[in-house]
């Protein structure tokens, strides 16, 4: 799939009643930071449901540092998991 931004930039004036929505999703290497921080967004609590699979689909394998005291973390528990590239 290719996206244009141009859709979203200069599409015009919505004229419908309707909301206009644009999705723009990338999977990509871990090293590759998300636009979205979807563990964030969705929680720590349930990620012990997800599959293997699905955690490292959404980052919860690499994700995004907040602050100094998330990104200085001994090995063990830091946010990217290696091996993943």
């Amino acid at each position: 799939m290719l996206f244009d931004s141009n859709i979203w930039h200069a599409a015009g004036v919505n004229r419908s009643a309707r909301m206009r929505r644009g999705l723009t999703l990338a999977f990509t290497k871990p090293f590759i930071k998300p636009q979205f921080d979807y563990p964030r967004a969705i929680g720590y609590d349930c990620a012990d449901q997800l599959s293997d699979t699905l955690r490292q689909v959404l980052g919860y394998n690499a994700r995004i540092p907040a602050s100094l005291d998330e990104w200085y973390q001994p090995p063990d528990k830091r946010m990217y998991r290696p091996g993943q590239g």
